[in-house]
């Protein structure tokens, strides 16, 4: 988490960056797909809900610290993203398990 708290521009950035290659990729990473929402699941677990919010303040909840409000939309981009470029019986499984959790918990948590 420090590092994250250190370099959350170049995480947002990487967050950017695999948006664009999956996007590019498109159905050609069908076979990545169980990757790609696995590694969107372990940002947004590792995270937290309920972190740092855009505004330095401390939220509730969320295990061991939390990730600013941009990179989280990051991962939801690159999430949506991976939705539209492998379409629905590649990604929806696997990203779905990952990121509607994590969104119904970023929205108690006020994000």
């Amino acid at each position: 988490m420090e590092v994250l708290a250190a370099l959350p521009a170049a995480h947002v950035a990487s967050t950017s960056l695999l948006s664009a290659l999956v996007e590019c990729g498109g159905g050609a990473l069908a076979r990545l797909a169980g990757p790609i929402a696995r590694t969107i699941d372990a940002s947004l677990r590792r995270g937290g809900a309920g972190g740092v919010r855009g505004n330095g303040a401390r939220g509730g909840g969320g295990g061991g610290g939390g990730t600013c409000a941009e990179l989280r939309a990051g991962l939801y981009s690159a999430a949506a993203a991976a939705a539209r470029a492998l379409g629905p019986a590649a990604a929806a499984g696997d990203l779905a398990a990952a990121v509607v959790p994590a969104a119904a918990a970023d929205a108690v948590h006020g994000w």
